[in-house]
């Protein structure tokens, strides 16, 4: 069997020496979409944080394409995982071709410069997610929507196997989100990435992605495939307010009496 794209082995995740989950044991592998859902404060960033290198694990190990990824120095990382923030970066001054251009850094050495295959990467990335008639815009010019378009390419250009995406739908209505959900699927698919993403919008995550980690408010770890999750129930154990059930009928949270 091919090795994982990534592996966590009895990893905890937090701050300190205070665990907010753990030990957590999962694969992740090319060509699949998957989200990692749960509530607020169970823990969901800062696993992301932590296997991709910008937290330290409080034990167990992250794997990187088969390699611990405390041996993994940062430049060989960015050659490996590209990362998708919710945060709002100060990139107005930019155009798109420049923002996405940004992300051939790990590839171009010490001088910076971009070479024609480097450009010529950037113009695919912009093509595979839609972006192209944008490419001279100023990134303050866009809307939310096409503003995470543009760094989703910014992305792909870096040409890594995995990518994570921490929320990227916060600011974007429901069209954007399940256009850009769909658009991750078939990156995923045709371009043989993994791509892990956390995310609120259960439902839409549900209907779209094809395997689920989910982190629930007793700190447990549960993984599989939406179908999986909600024949057994499992998905129900997401929240803990009393009444709110998945109902599988609507796809979607409801409230019962």
């Amino acid at each position: 069997m091919d090795t994982p794209l990534l592996a966590t082995r009895s990893l905890c995740v937090g701050y300190g020496k205070r665990p907010l989950a753990g030990p957590l044991g999962f694969t992740l592998r090319a060509g699949q979409l998957t989200a990692l859902i749960g509530c607020n404060g169970v823990g969901k960033s800062t696993l992301l944080r932590t296997i991709t290198g910008e937290l330290p694990a409080i034990s167990g190990r992250v794997e990187i394409c088969g390699r611990d990824l405390r041996s993994i120095a940062g430049r060989h990382l960015a050659e490996l995982v590209a990362i998708v923030t919710t945060e709002r970066l100060q990139v107005g001054a930019l155009t798109v071709r420049e923002l996405v251009a940004l992300g051939r850094d790990p590839h171009t050495g010490f001088s910076g410069r971009l070479s024609g295959e480097d450009r010529a990467v950037a113009d695919r990335a912009m093509r595979s997610v839609g972006i192209t008639h944008k490419a001279d815009s100023f990134i303050a010019e866009l809307s939310d929507g096409e503003r995470q378009k543009a760094m989703i390419a910014r992305a792909l250009a870096q040409e890594t196997p995995l990518i994570v995406l921490d929320e990227p739908f916060s600011f974007l209505d429901v069209a954007a989100r399940i256009e850009i959900l769909g658009m991750l699927g078939r990156l995923a698919r045709d371009h043989g990435k993994g791509i892990l993403f956390s995310t609120h919008d259960v439902a839409q995550a549900l209907r779209m992605a094809d395997r689920i980690f989910m982190l629930t408010p007793a700190r447990q770890f549960i993984e599989g495939t939406p179908g999986e999750l909600t024949a057994s129930g499992a998905i129900n154990r997401l929240f803990t307010t009393p009444g709110i059930t998945y109902d599988p009928v609507q796809h979607d949270f409801i409230s019962r009496p």
